[in-house]
């Protein structure tokens, strides 16, 4: 007998219309001084929080997947997590969530040692950028971060899954099939918690998977 074929997100769209991605997104300004942009931001229509530095608050909001997208100065953040400053600041928000979208945010020169900054986040913010040039970089990495395939990322990552296995496959298939029926939404949810590795880590795997759910929304 032949089993029913498995959904995968793939099958699901990724875009938004723009005033929605706006309305829709929350953007967070690491910096320890608070840029003229925050304002213009603000002007446009965008949610946006802005911290000196982290906190474990903000560190939990950000591993929760709250934040769509990280503006992220170099200079005087990340002391906690290293003496690399904004760099070992960098390390940390990719380690806890894969898929936020962090564009590096500094008008300071860099060492050489300091290089991995702009090499390993999504791309690179100029504070001395103009207004709309800065929207049009932050609307195309919204773009990017508000999609299923980009925040499975960090479904899998928090569930210790490797992308392609079984699991990710299996998990795949409850997902879309919950997205296409609300009423499969509280099994998803179920079979998200069964596919954390810690009691620990069940509050962030449901965080991620109800927002997986309100972006599958948007894409079918």
């Amino acid at each position: 007998m032949f089993g029913f074929k498995k959904r995968t997100i793939a099958e699901l769209g990724e875009s938004l219309p723009r005033a929605e991605l706006v309305n829709r997104s929350r953007i967070l300004v690491i910096d320890d001084e608070a840029p003229s942009l925050l304002q213009d931001l603000k002007d446009y229509g965008f949610a946006v929080d802005h911290v000196s530095d982290i906190n474990s608050q903000v560190s939990g909001s950000i591993e929760q997947c709250r934040y769509d997208l990280i503006l992220l100065d170099f200079g005087e953040v990340g002391t906690t997590f290293g003496d690399d400053e904004g760099l070992s600041l960098l390390k940390h928000i990719k380690a806890i969530s894969p898929s936020t979208i962090v564009f590096a945010y500094t008008s300071k020169a860099l060492r050489s040692c300091h290089a991995d900054f702009y090499v390993l986040s999504d791309g690179n913010l100029d504070k001395d950028a103009g207004v709309q040039e800065s929207i049009e970089k932050i609307v195309e990495g919204l773009k990017k971060s508000r999609s299923v395939s980009n925040t499975w990322k960090s479904f899998l990552h928090r569930c210790a899954i490797a992308p392609g296995t079984a699991d990710d496959l299996r998990l795949q298939d409850a997902f879309v099939r919950a997205v296409e029926s609300p009423k499969k939404h509280s099994y998803w949810k179920t079979v998200a918690l069964d596919a954390a590795k810690s009691d620990e880590g069940k509050a962030v795997v449901s965080a991620i998977a109800s927002k997986l759910l309100e972006l599958g929304a948007q894409a079918i």
